[in-house]
Formats: structure tokens, sequence, C-alpha cells
């Protein structure tokens, strides 16, 4: 994600791109149709085998540090401590992100301001497209909105990732503090 201040509006605008994956028993079983074409169009990174590979998510973590002044990487603890313990040694800026409901409200309300003011732009990705409408804010008992899918099917995990960058932007919690994805100067060019 690449956070920019409006100079005109104050307002900030959001560049998003996704990066996919999902293991090759799950896309040859094509539990949804476009997972084949999506993998073939390079939209969808497939690992070997039946589970999905969090090295090579890792190592896709490294290569972005190392092509982008990455000063904040959210995570949810859940399944990928390991991973986020060996980036953080290595000087990865890693930020705790429990996906719970109090966490994702202030990003999903702004997610949906930026989608409708057309401050969200996107690198065309269709699975980030498919999960950001798939998204139905849903409120729990305390009034809190949370992302939620109406089907089991509709998948909103790239939506998800957007909201937890989106909070992490800010440290996971810390208003003031800058992080996020940031374009280096030769990346501009």
């Amino acid at each position: 994600m690449f956070p920019r201040r409006d100079a005109d509006t104050g307002r900030t605008t959001y560049a998003v791109f996704a990066r996919c994956y999902l293991n090759e028993a799950a896309v040859a079983e094509a539990r949804n149709p476009s997972y084949p074409g999506w993998a073939a169009s390079g939209h969808l990174v497939v690992t070997p085998g039946n589970e999905t590979d969090f090295d090579e998510i890792e190592g896709d973590v490294r290569q972005l540090c190392s092509r982008f002044q990455v000063v904040s990487v959210g995570y949810d603890p859940w399944q990928s401590a390991q991973m986020s313990q060996r980036l953080r040694r290595e000087g990865v800026p890693m930020h705790e992100f429990p996906c719970d409901d109090s966490e994702l409200q202030p990003p999903i309300i702004e997610l949906d301001a930026a989608m409708r003011a057309g401050r969200l732009h996107h690198d065309g990705n269709p699975i980030l497209t498919w999960c950001i409408g798939n998204v139905v804010g849903k409120a729990d008992r305390r009034g809190n909105l949370y992302p939620a899918n109406l089907w089991l099917d509709w998948k909103v995990n790239a939506a998800v990732a957007f909201l937890v960058g989106r909070r992490s932007r800010y440290g996971g919690g810390r208003v003031g503090q800058r992080a996020g994805w940031f374009p280096r100067k030769s990346d501009l060019r």
C-alpha cells in the first residue's frame, strides 16, 4: 500500500497492490473456477503441494523490502508467528495486528470512504477486485464493524490484507508513526 496525502484536499489516497497465494491442490480442484485463470495470468502465486508455502511468502516480503522503503508490515499472528520472528530479526518492521472486530473498525470505515470518494486505486488485480467486492461490513454486538462475506466461497482475504496494511500504517495503532509501503525514488522512474 502506498498512502499519499493529496495536497489539494488533505485527504489520503491509496495505491494498493496485492500478491495472493494459494497451494496447487486448491487451484487444481478449482474451488473457485477463476483460480486456474488467475494462476495462468500471474495474479495468483501457486505454491507446490496442498499447503500454502509460507517460505515463499517470506521470501517475497524480503524482496519487497529490498525494493521499497518498507516502514511497516502488519501481520495477523495466527499462522505467521515464526515468519514474523525471522523477519523481525532481519530488521523488517513487523507489527502484530490481530484481526479482531475492534481493530478492523477504523480501517473498514476508511476503506468504504476511500472507495466512495475515488481515493482507492489498485493495479487491476482481479483477485483484489473480487475480494473487495465480497466485503460486507457487519456489526458485532458492540457495534464495531468488521469485514464479512455473505457466502463461504466469497473470499475477502486480499481486502482484509488492505485493512491490516491501512491500520498498520500507524505502527499497529500508534497514531503519528509513519508506516506502510513507500516507493523509493528509483521505483518512480
